[in-house]
């Protein structure tokens, strides 16, 4: 809604091209941040003192994923890492689905490969959890979370 506030007061046409694919990308895109922020924190609350490695990747991921830039402009080897990141495809995604803007992989192909980071992330998630909730229980930290 804000966008298309936008758009009219720069007097650019707005128009939404696929609002399934948009709706699911974004559902996707909180499944990942849900996945990958239960696997930060469970990380950090581990090894205890990782502020530093919290904000490296707070600030890394969106610039590597191209949040606000496709990740073509970026140079050759860093678009290598964007390409691991899940949430590259979810931006190139949402773009597409706005923009209709060329997708780095068939749209159809990106969409499974989001569904199989977001199972693979849920697995890890929820592995990586009981893993800390096993330690915590042993050693008897559960109040210093």
């Amino acid at each position: 809604i804000i966008l298309k506030f936008i758009f009219i007061y720069l007097n650019i046409s707005f128009s939404i091209y696929s609002l399934p694919l948009l709706v699911l990308s974004f559902l996707l895109l909180l499944a990942v941040s849900v996945c990958s922020g239960i696997i930060i924190c469970s990380i950090t609350l581990n090894i205890k003192q990782l502020d530093s490695f919290v904000f490296l990747i707070t600030g890394a991921v969106p610039l590597l994923s191209g949040s606000t830039f496709p990740i073509s402009v970026l140079p050759p080897k860093i678009q290598l890492i964007s390409k691991v990141l899940p949430t590259t495809y979810i931006f190139d995604l949402i773009r597409h689905s706005i923009l209709k803007s060329n997708t780095i992989f068939d749209p159809i192909m990106e969409l499974t490969l989001v569904f199989f980071y977001v199972i693979i992330m849920m697995i890890i998630s929820v592995f990586i959890f009981k893993l800390l909730k096993r330690r915590v229980e042993k050693c008897g930290t559960i109040y210093m979370m």
